[in-house]
Formats: structure tokens, sequence, C-alpha cells
């Protein structure tokens, strides 16, 4: 799709051995979290997006894992490569979903009343959804 930011390659990272390219890969990948969604100054309508910071699990915030990983149960999810590839896409469809065709913004569903918007690219897998009140928490 054009416009999108490239594809972050999963699992690749500087070290030794597995267990030190792993570690540096989430380290990468968290520095791009709090670089294009942290401290990017990323407003909806109007709205700063801030991320909810709940607690840190091995030191990083939960949106940010919550981000990464995929499962129904928040203490048992999974990393899940192509969240981790996509890491890019979310500050980029926050930041121009009032200026691209290819950015959908739609109503969630309405029993789920905490976060009323949601953004969908079009011919690419990727959607999330913001509450609302004076700020905008992803």
């Amino acid at each position: 799709m054009a416009g999108l930011p490239p594809l972050i390659p999963f699992g690749v990272g500087l070290g030794e051995d597995d267990a030190e390219r792993w570690h540096d890969f989430v380290e990468g990948l968290y520095g791009l979290y709090k670089k294009t969604m942290v401290r990017a100054g990323l407003t909806f309508r109007g709205l700063p997006v801030r991320c909810r910071f709940m607690f840190e699990t091995f030191g990083k915030h939960y949106a940010f894992w919550h981000m990464m990983q995929e499962g129904p149960i928040e203490d048992d999810r999974t990393i899940d490569p192509e969240r981790c590839e996509r890491l890019l896409w979310l500050g980029w469809t926050i930041e121009n979903a009032n200026s691209n065709a290819c950015i959908r913004v739609f109503k969630h569903r309405p029993e789920v009343k905490k976060r009323p918007a949601c953004f969908g690219c079009t011919r690419a897998t990727m959607l999330s959804s913001f509450g609302s009140a004076t700020d905008i928490i992803c």
C-alpha cells in the first residue's frame, strides 16, 4: 500500500546467540514504539493520543506488549510476528487518518462503549481502537 511505513523484519537483532539477538530486537522495537507512539505528539480529531500506562512487564509499557502480542487472556498472550512487523503502521495511521483515502475510521460495535472509534487500513491487515474522553487512550 502506498505510503505505509516499511515492515520491520521479525527477530532481526545483533548478538552472539539467539537470546542476545532477541533481546536486541525487542529493545529496538521498544525504542521505535516510544518514538512513534509515546513521544510522537499524535492527535486524533483534535485530541491528544496517549498510550495507556497501566503497569510494566519486563521493563516495558503495558501498551507496547499489548500491541506486540495476541491472545484472549492478558497474562497468557504470545508474541505475534506480524504485529511486530507492523509496529510503525499504527502511529502512521493515526497521523494520516484524516488525509489518506486508504484509512477507514469507523464506529466500534455499539456494545463496546469505551472504544467508539476504530481505524482500519484497506488492503492491509491492521486495526486499532480508541476510547473517548478528554484524551484518546490506546
